[in-house]
């Protein structure tokens, strides 16, 4: 029963973030021009384009991921099914600003560092009985890999209900495939990959 409201409670977040969207505050600008300094090519005696400040990102988010894998320990392996949901906040830097990006008909992963804390809200060790339970919770930093729209994570994973707890390690691609290793003592060693989806808001504004 527990399993089913957590899972109650994630399709509430869900929902309440669905609107995702970038707000670009009024400090968001597609270029600054200083007044103050020469002018860059000042013997052409004409109208001087501004360069792109780029823009700072302030983001929040909301993660869900459905993971399959297999569970060692005791020299007995298992598979195993979770169904997990992160929480995301950080701050990012993008060299070009999202108006300039649009215009250019670009999308330009931005660089930044993010917390996520975690909760796999369905855990499934056993298929052959089919008992669920609620699983461990999760604290991971993030650092964006701007190359390859990824996020390489690493953080400490703890299970209240069963006392185990360890470090775990993740990766997630194009927004999409999620690979997460973990030991945590009590437990074993867990190593699964899945499917993941952002669902984020974000605050931008120019430097």
């Amino acid at each position: 029963m527990r399993a089913h409201r957590a899972l109650v409670l994630v399709a509430a977040l869900a929902a309440a973030l669905a609107a995702s969207c970038m707000t670009h505050l009024d400090k968001n600008a597609p270029g600054n021009a200083s007044l103050a300094e020469t002018p860059r090519q000042i013997a052409l005696e004409a109208v001087e384009t501004p360069q792109d400040p780029g823009e700072t990102i302030l983001q929040v988010g909301l993660r869900p991921a459905a993971i399959v894998g297999g569970l060692w320990s005791a020299g007995t392996a298992q598979g195993t099914f979770r169904l997990s949901v992160q929480l995301l906040a950080g701050l990012q830097q993008r060299e070009t600003s999202h108006t300039q990006a649009a215009q250019l008909g670009l999308l330009l992963a931005p660089t930044g560092h993010f917390v996520a804390l975690g909760w796999d809200v369905l855990t499934l060790d056993d298929f052959d009985t089919g008992a669920a339970r609620l699983g461990a919770l999760h604290a991971q930093w993030l650092y964006r890999w701007p190359e390859l729209a990824s996020h390489l994570g690493a953080g400490y994973a703890y299970n209240p209900f069963t006392g185990a707890h360890g470090p775990v390690l993740s990766f997630n691609t194009l927004y999409l495939n999620y690979l997460r290793a973990g030991y945590l003592f009590g437990e074993g060693f867990h190593l699964g990959w899945g499917l993941t989806f952002e669902i984020p808001h974000g605050w931008a504004w120019s430097r």
